[in-house]
């Protein structure tokens, strides 16, 4: 009887933990998933702000793709103003066969000379023409409180700099499905 009940403390111990750890949301990529379609331009339209980054506006994205025997890769060069100055980086992304929206990714700021750890990435939802949802996402340990996290990014992209408010309201509300409030998704200044 006292083993069920130190196991049921055990249990009832960790429900508690992971109550108060915000993990990765589990993400499905797109499939089947065309690089070639999905290759181009993108404006980011709308995102989850994240302290480490800062305020970005007009955030520009050129997408190539290539498929290799081992996988496929998608290259990202971006470009944003961030306080009043132009910046641009890079992010690259694999994924083993033909799972291209789900890959893993790391980013680089060209100031920076290294790149970043390594995130799940998903491309969740796109018609290719005009809207797609991205999600990346990495889990965190903080050294100073011993707690675990994550570090989450969202972002609607467009292939134009605007997108009708109901298609908006609508993208918005499909990613309240990965543990993102539906109020914190901020909307982009693409004012440039």
């Amino acid at each position: 009887m006292n083993s069920y009940i130190v196991v049921l403390a055990a249990l009832l111990a960790v429900a508690a933990a992971d109550h108060h750890f915000k993990r990765c949301p589990w993400t499905i990529g797109k499939y089947p998933f065309d690089e070639a379609k999905f290759a181009g331009e993108w404006n980011a339209i709308a995102y989850l702000p994240n302290e480490k980054f800062g305020e970005k506006k007009c955030t520009k994205l050129s997408v190539s793709s290539f498929k290799g025997e081992s996988g496929t890769t998608l290259n990202y060069k971006f470009t944003y103003i961030q306080d009043g100055k132009n910046k641009a980086g890079e992010m690259i992304t694999f994924s083993k066969g033909d799972k291209g929206a789900m890959a893993y990714a790391t980013y680089k700021k060209e100031e920076t000379s290294t790149f970043s750890p390594v995130y799940k990435q998903a491309i969740v939802a796109t018609d290719y023409d005009t809207y797609a949802l991205f999600l990346a996402c990495r889990p965190t340990f903080n050294e100073e409180t011993k707690e675990f996290g994550r570090d989450l990014h969202a972002t609607i992209l467009s292939r134009t700099t605007t997108l009708p408010e109901e298609k908006l309201k609508t993208l918005k509300s499909l990613l309240t499905s990965y543990d993102i409030e539906y109020d914190s998704i901020k909307l982009a200044d693409n004012s440039c």
